[in-house]
C-alpha cells in the first residue's frame, strides 16, 4: 500500500515538474517573439524614414536643377538683347513649368505696386553705390550723413577719405576689428560692414525680401505685425531695394569722318586716309581714302571706335523708381512725377534721353544727363524653384550681366534659408498631388 501511494506521489511530481518546464518555454518562446517583433517594427520604421529621407533627397536635387534651368532661360531670354529690357508678354515669370517641376522670378513691387510681383530687375534702374555722391546718397529713404560719407570712404582711396565718415582708425577699433576696404564694393550685402548701416536699413521690414509683409514680420512704421497689415499696404524694402553695384554699360559705337589728301600729277593719283585716334570715352577712329584723276580730293567716311572703358553707374530712366530718381541732382518731387507720368503714357518714345528735355526742360534735364541712360545690361533674377511634388525647394538670387554673348552670370547665392516666400497653398496644392492650376506657361514660353 505504501509502494503505491509513494508511486503516485513520484508521478504527480513528475507531472508537476514536466508542467513547469513546457510553461518556462513558453514564456521564453514568447519574449523572443516579442524581440522579433520589436526588431521587426524597428527595421521597418527605419526603412520607412530612408525612403522618406531619400524622396526628399531626390525632390531636392530635382528643385536644384529646376532653379537651375530657370538660370539658363534667363540667360536665353537676355542674349542679344542690347541693352533693351525683356519683353514680360514673351518673358512669362511666374509658376512656370520645366520638367516636372515649377519656377518663379520674384522682384519687389514697383511704384505703385503691392503683393507679389513676377519678373526681372535692371541693375540700371538703382542707384550705384560705387559711383554715386554722398549727395546722392543721402535722398535715399532714411540715410543719414554719416553713414553716407562712410559709404564713400569705403569705396575710396584711404588718401581721399572724408573726415565725416568712418575709417580704418574706426573700423580697428570695435571689438572684432577690420580694415576700411578703401576700394569699390562687391556685393551690396557689403554695406553690412560700413559704420552705421544695420539690416533694418538694408532689408526694411521685408526680412525674407518676398516684397510682402507676411505675419510674422513688423511694420516698423505702423507698430504691428504682418498679420494686422492689409496685404494692399506697401512694405518697406530698404536700400536693398534702391542701390545696386552692377549697372555698367559699354560705350556706343559711332561714325566718324576722314578727309583724304589730295592727288596731283598726271594720270590718277590716290589720296590717303586720314585718320584720328582718341582714347577714353568719346574716342574715335575715322579713315577716308580719295581717288582723283590730275588735281583732286578725296574723302571717307569711317566708323568711330568704341572704347574699353565702360561707363558705370548710369541709371535707367525708363525703368527707375521715385525714391531712385529723386538720387538725381537738381530734381525735386514734381519733376519726378512729371518723368514717371511722361514715360508712362502709351504715345511716348523712349528710345533715347531726349524725351527727358520734353518732360522736365531743357535745364534740369542738361544738369542730369551724365547720369542718366534708357539701356540696361544687368539684370537681376530671385528665382524661386520647387518640386513637382512640393516637398522640395530651392530659392536663388542671380545676376546675370548681358553685355556679351552669351551673357555671364556675375552673381549667384542661395537664399533658401530665408523660406518660403511665395503663397503656403502653392506648396499644399503640389503635396496633394492637385498640381498648379494657374500654371499657364514653359520654359520654353510658350504655353504648357
Amino acid at each position: 500500500m505504501n509502494h503505491f501511494c509513494n508511486h503516485q506521489r513520484a508521478d504527480a511530481l513528475r507531472t508537476a515538474r514536466a508542467g513547469g518546464s513546457r510553461g518556462a518555454v513558453m514564456i521564453v518562446t514568447l519574449w523572443i517573439v516579442l524581440g522579433i517583433s520589436a526588431m521587426v517594427l524597428i527595421f521597418a520604421r527605419s526603412v520607412a524614414v530612408e525612403l522618406f529621407a531619400s524622396a526628399n533627397q531626390v525632390s531636392a536635387l530635382q528643385a536644384d536643377a529646376v532653379a537651375k534651368g530657370a538660370l539658363q532661360y534667363v540667360v536665353a531670354q537676355l542674349d542679344g538683347s542690347d541693352g533693351a529690357i525683356p519683353d514680360p508678354t514673351t518673358f512669362p515669370c511666374q509658376a512656370v513649368s520645366i520638367g516636372a517641376g515649377y519656377f518663379w522670378i520674384l522682384r519687389p513691387p514697383g511704384d505703385n505696386e503691392t503683393g507679389y510681383c513676377f519678373g526681372l530687375v535692371d541693375e540700371a534702374s538703382k542707384l550705384n553705390i560705387n559711383s554715386a555722391t554722398a549727395d546722392m546718397l543721402m535722398v535715399l529713404p532714411n540715410m543719414t550723413l554719416a553713414i553716407a560719407n562712410s559709404i564713400v570712404n569705403w569705396r575710396s582711396p584711404a588718401s581721399a577719405a572724408s573726415s565725416e565718415g568712418a575709417d580704418s582708425g574706426y573700423y580697428l577699433s570695435l571689438p572684432q576689428p577690420y580694415n576700411c576696404k578703401n576700394s569699390p564694393f562687391e556685393t551690396v550685402e557689403e554695406l553690412l560692414l560700413v559704420d552705421g548701416v544695420t539690416t533694418q536699413f538694408l532689408y526694411g521690414d521685408d526680412t525674407n525680401r518676398n516684397g510682402i509683409l507676411d505675419p510674422n514680420e513688423f511694420d516698423t512704421a505702423l507698430g504691428v505685425s504682418g498679420s494686422s497689415v492689409s496685404s494692399a499696404n506697401a512694405v518697406d524694402g530698404g536700400w536693398n531695394n534702391y542701390v545696386t553695384v552692377y549697372s555698367s554699360e559699354p560705350s556706343s559705337s559711332t561714325s566718324g569722318t576722314g578727309s583724304g589728301r589730295t592727288g596731283t600729277g598726271g594720270g590718277t593719283g590716290t589720296g590717303g586716309g586720314g585718320t584720328s585716334t582718341g582714347s577714353g570715352t568719346g574716342g574715335r577712329t575715322g579713315t577716308g581714302g580719295g581717288t582723283g584723276t590730275g588735281t583732286g580730293t578725296g574723302t571717307g567716311t569711317g566708323a568711330r571706335g568704341s572704347t574699353s572703358a565702360a561707363s558705370t553707374g548710369l541709371i535707367n530712366v525708363n525703368t527707375a523708381q521715385t525714391p531712385v530718381l529723386m538720387c538725381l541732382p537738381g530734381l525735386d518731387q514734381a519733376d519726378v512725377s512729371t518723368l514717371t507720368s511722361y514715360r508712362s503714357s502709351t504715345n511716348a518714345d523712349l528710345s533715347s534721353i531726349t524725351w527727358v528735355t520734353t518732360a522736365i526742360g531743357r535745364a534740369k534735364a542738361t544738369a542730369i544727363t551724365s547720369y542718366i541712360t534708357v539701356r540696361s545690361f544687368q539684370f537681376a533674377a530671385d528665382i524661386v524653384a520647387v518640386s513637382g511634388d512640393g516637398r522640395a525647394f530651392r530659392r536663388y538670387r542671380a545676376i546675370v550681366d548681358a553685355t556679351t554673348s552669351p551673357p555671364s552670370v556675375l552673381y549667384w547665392k542661395d537664399l533658401t534659408y530665408l523660406g518660403w516666400p511665395l503663397d503656403p497653398t502653392i506648396l499644399t496644392s503640389l503635396r496633394s498631388g492637385t498640381g498648379l492650376a494657374g500654371s499657364t506657361a514653359s520654359a520654353t514660353g510658350g504655353a504648357s
